[in-house]
């Protein structure tokens, strides 16, 4: 969805925000009471209404492969 296009519907009215005013929406990267988080960067489809996260921070990520399973 970063290049405006949709993946599920070909939509082309995609918005983004990277906004930190709502928090609560931060990714949790480590666990345990005083976890690191991380603020997303969001892309919404205006047609379907799909929605991701992206981490825009390296350094999140690189914490995120250290405390999460990974899919096999």
């Amino acid at each position: 969805m970063k290049n405006g296009i949709c993946p599920k519907c070909n939509g082309r009215e995609i918005y983004h925000t990277s906004s930190k005013r709502n928090m609560q929406e931060a990714v949790a990267l480590t666990h345990g009471v005083f976890s690191k988080g991380a603020i997303p960067n969001k892309y919404v489809c205006a047609r379907c209404g799909y929605l991701e996260y992206y981490l825009p921070v390296q350094e999140h990520i690189d914490l995120l492969r250290e405390n999460w399973e990974r899919v096999s």
